[in-house]
């Protein structure tokens, strides 16, 4: 069956050798902030999971988020193995076949990221009583959130490069995908926000308690930090669609600026995994402050000086409350 899916290898010895500099150029570029997202990786899981304050669940998702992408990072590598080393594109090829599907699976999940976030946000909003006791139970929220992201992640991704349906598909997923999760994003943040209003204008004692207080101004927290993480993240992704969308309906007689633009599109890819994880660090004060405390960082900022541990520490707030107020301000 004829597979129209968007292989990520379309770039071999030949193209490389019509502009070598400006190939093996963006190459270094893409390997070098690849690896510095793998090495970022570690730093960002230990300072989320080591800032109990927020709820397991999310902080679990996170992690797993940062795992997706390192899937993500590793089946790049072995798809750059294959292009730099020439080797031939067999449909019987397990092992790229694998790395692709990954790959595009990567790609589509940080499409549904916030889709994920938003939902364990939700039950944390309707179910507050059980939720905020983090029973053994509320795993299963967890489980049932990531697999509403990792089934059609997979799926549609392994359909597509069996043939079975058009590539198109998957973009389109993307897209709704997105946008749903945005309007559900907002929705959820805005019913947070009012409750929060209710409360500080004195809300009676029986419809909110402390818990549920507590728990309300978890909720608005949480959302600003995935604001802020994803948000810088979404911006710096625009360049690698546009990337992609040039290299697959750019005009033909373009020949040798599609395949510079699909060179870049990795480099976006993985600038947009460097916004995602150095967010996802300094969006959170908490979450930060642990980052500090990290042994190596630590050790690392004693030899830099404190100012510039303070200018760092400056940005992270310039940063924070910008994308807090940008929030604030989008309509319910």
């Amino acid at each position: 069956m004829h597979c129209d899916f968007p292989h990520f290898i379309m770039l071999n010895s030949t193209i490389y050798a019509e502009a070598p500099c400006a190939f093996y150029a963006i190459r270094t570029i893409d390997v070098s902030v690849h690896l510095f997202d793998l090495m970022l990786v570690p730093f960002s899981c230990i300072a989320v999971i080591r800032a109990g304050v927020m709820h397991r669940n999310f902080r679990l998702q996170v992690c797993l988020a940062d795992l997706y992408f390192v899937i993500g990072i590793i089946s790049r590598f072995v798809i750059l193995y294959y292009e730099l080393n020439d080797i031939p594109f067999r449909e019987d090829d397990c092992i790229l076949n694998t790395a692709e599907i990954l790959r595009l699976f990567a790609l589509d999940y940080f499409c549904t990221i916030v889709f994920s976030l938003a939902i364990e946000r939700m039950v944390a909003t309707h179910f507050w009583s059980w939720y905020e006791k983090c029973s053994p139970s509320t795993l299963l929220v967890l489980l049932g959130v990531e697999l509403l992201s990792l089934v059609p992640d997979l799926t549609l991704p392994f359909l597509s490069r069996a043939g079975i349906i058009s590539h198109v598909y998957v973009f389109v997923f993307q897209v709704v995908a997105w946008t749903s999760s945005v309007l559900i994003f907002l929705r959820i943040y805005h019913v947070n926000v009012s409750l929060s209003k209710g409360m500080a204008k004195g809300a009676v004692l029986e419809t909110y308690s402390v818990a549920r207080t507590f728990q309300v101004r978890e909720n608005i927290e949480v959302f600003r930090y995935m604001f802020s993480m994803v948000a810088p993240a979404a911006i710096v992704s625009l360049p690698a669609f546009l990337c992609f969308a040039f290299r697959a309906y750019g005009p033909h007689d373009w020949y040798l600026a599609r395949h510079l633009v699909w060179a870049s599109f990795d480099i976006f890819c993985a600038l947009f995994g460097l916004a995602y994880l150095v967010s996802s660090i300094i969006s959170n004060q908490r979450i930060y402050k642990e980052f500090l405390n990290i042994g190596i960082v630590s050790l690392l900022l004693s030899k830099c000086g404190r100012e510039e541990a303070l200018k760092v520490s400056k940005i992270r707030q310039i940063l924070f409350l910008n994308f807090s107020n940008l929030l604030d301000e989008i309509p319910a």
